[in-house]
């Protein structure tokens, strides 16, 4: 625990100290291997900003019941929110580089672990390396892409989670690329996993409230039968 609390205050106080000793790229290196060596799913909690809200706010939420049980961010939960505080508190000049060439070894040839571990941690960091990423999205699209194909489950969710910081963050630079993402998404819903359905959901809100009328109409009947296919879901939550 003091481990992880001092890495977490070093990303957030002390940027500089991490660059003069040549630790970032040693660290984002830790950060993410512990993500890939998780065997459970480490993107829809994050993604619904529950642990990182916690760890800003210092609490689990506004109810007491919740407070009193909540027993503190898990590692996972302390790995993301460090690598989101590295993202926005280092200097790109010195953080984008290293981050992003390990984020694309991790993506190929990869496995399942390496796979999900590198689309967590771009999702992660899109916040604060938007500018950056930008300028890599087609080499980004493809890689995730690739990932959604191949992967697992586990790596579907955190492909999905990074598709919405994409679309969230790197507007209008991403509804350029519309009809590489929208075809994998649309496939991600098939996969019938219910964390991917959920977060496909909001990956499609983010692009259509966004589109241009011109480009929506041409997905409108695939649109409508994923849609459809939720509606009868028998999970309130799907349906909403």
């Amino acid at each position: 625990p003091l481990f992880r609390f001092v890495r977490a205050r070093a990303a957030e106080s002390k940027p500089k100290l991490l660059v003069r000793e040549g630790l970032v790229p040693p660290l984002v290196k830790a950060l993410v291997d512990v993500i890939a060596a998780t065997k459970t799913n480490v993107a829809g909690a994050f993604f619904q900003c529950s642990p990182l809200q916690r760890l800003k706010d210092g609490a689990g939420g506004d109810d007491d019941d919740d407070d009193e049980d909540w027993d503190g961010p898990s590692v996972q939960e302390t790995v993301q929110s460090t690598l989101d505080k590295l993202a926005l508190e280092v200097p790109m000049k010195h953080f984008f580089a290293p981050t992003f060439q390990l984020i694309c070894a991790y993506f190929e040839p990869g496995t399942p672990q390496t796979w999900h571990a590198a689309a967590v941690c771009l999702g992660v960091i899109v916040e604060g390396a938007q500018d950056r990423i930008r300028e890599q999205l087609p080499q980004v699209l493809a890689m995730l892409a690739r990932a959604a194909e191949h992967g697992d489950e586990t790596t579907r969710e955190c492909v999905c989670f990074a598709y919405g910081q994409l679309a969230e963050h790197c507007q209008p630079e991403i509804l350029a690329h519309h009809r590489q993402v929208l075809p994998v998404v649309f496939a991600l819903m098939d996969t019938g996993a219910e964390s991917v359905m959920g977060i496909s959901c909001h990956v499609l809100e983010t692009f259509c409230e966004s589109m241009e009328e011109q480009h929506v109409v041409p997905i409108l009947d695939d649109l409508a039968t994923k849609l459809l296919v939720l509606l009868q879901h028998p999970k309130p939550s799907l349906r909403e």
